[in-house]
């Protein structure tokens, strides 16, 4: 519905106070419907003003909405499913309601896995030692692999139906890639692919073959402590 502006509002009652025009006469001279002229003037009478009143909205009270105790809980069980907080904090509610009420508090569904075997302290006498390097001096070297029974973990289906997909229930066949890179150009250097499992004998080579033709002299390069990085051939 149309809402008159404050500017007219004012006008009627500045014409109303000089007691020379009816309630009549200022609809008639305004073309506003005389039953809004009388309700404005009524609300002068008993309030002073005219102001526009703006309605108080009223939605639909939200069914769950308590982030502490959700972050509360989420110290204490880190691991908890979606599923398994709602029957914890909000039993009474859909887990459509649940979700959603997570959403608009800024909790989502993630993880990053660190690995228990970490060591804070050498971490950060390591970051000591490279921080006065260039960065354009930094290597980092590392290997990852592929195995040939993963399959893809989700899938579209229709409502109420589960996808299903097919996976080898042991591995056959696995394909590595090794490769250097660049920490200050952002490089990708002598990527190489491989079939099966990395070793001493096969990572000497491909710093012989690959990486040692892509360095730069004073480059620093690091790697993890992987047993086959640890070769004297290798230093």
């Amino acid at each position: 519905m149309y809402a008159y502006s404050q500017d007219l509002r004012d006008k009627v009652i500045i014409l109303y106070k000089t007691g020379k025009y009816k309630q009549l006469d200022i609809s008639n001279l305004l073309s506003i419907s005389y039953k809004t002229i009388k309700t404005w003037i009524k609300q002068y009478r008993e309030t002073g003003n005219c102001n526009l009143i703006k309605p108080v909205k009223i939605g639909r009270k939200r069914k769950f909405d308590d982030k502490q105790q959700v972050l509360a809980h989420l110290q204490i069980n880190p691991d908890a499913s979606g599923k398994e907080m709602r029957e914890a904090l909000a039993p009474g509610i859909s887990g459509t309601a649940f979700y959603n009420s997570l959403s608009r508090m800024g909790i989502t569904y993630k993880k990053e896995v660190k690995y228990k075997k970490r060591y804070q302290v050498k971490r950060k006498e390591f970051l000591a030692q490279i921080k006065d390097i260039d960065i354009n001096n930094l290597v980092y070297i590392d290997e990852t692999g592929i195995d040939n029974n993963i399959a893809p973990l989700r899938g579209w289906a229709p409502s109420g139906v589960k996808s299903f997909t097919e996976a080898l229930g042991f591995r056959t066949k696995r394909i590595t890639l090794i490769a250097g890179y660049f920490y200050g150009s952002k490089e990708l250097v002598a990527p190489m692919e491989y079939e099966g499992y990395t070793n001493t004998e096969l990572f000497l080579t491909w710093v012989e073959k690959g990486l040692c033709k892509e360095i730069k002299p004073n480059q620093v390069v690091i790697m993890d402590n992987a047993s086959f990085h640890k070769s004297a051939k290798v230093k």
